[in-house]
């Protein structure tokens, strides 16, 4: 919690109309097929070509007990582009 915390002078934030530019990382909270669960979903390689297609730089929930695939698949677009 940043803005709770001795440093949250130093940041920056921009006014809620850009509020969209400000986050570049992806959460998966919701999906047609998924129930709601309050929580980001864990990825999986079912959702690979969902993570790369999306401008975030980021995504947030991995799991490699769940599934380690998708982090190898990420890994190696990024270290071949």
């Amino acid at each position: 919690m940043t803005m709770k915390s001795p440093v949250a002078n130093l940041v920056d934030v921009n006014p809620k109309e850009m509020v969209a530019q400000n986050c570049m990382t992806y959460a998966y909270f919701s999906d047609k097929d998924k129930p709601f669960k309050e929580h980001p979903y864990i990825f999986t390689v079912d959702d690979y070509s969902k993570i790369i297609s999306l401008p975030h730089l980021f995504a947030r929930k991995f799991d490699e007990t769940v599934d380690a695939k998708v982090l190898d698949l990420i890994d190696d677009k990024i270290l071949n582009s």
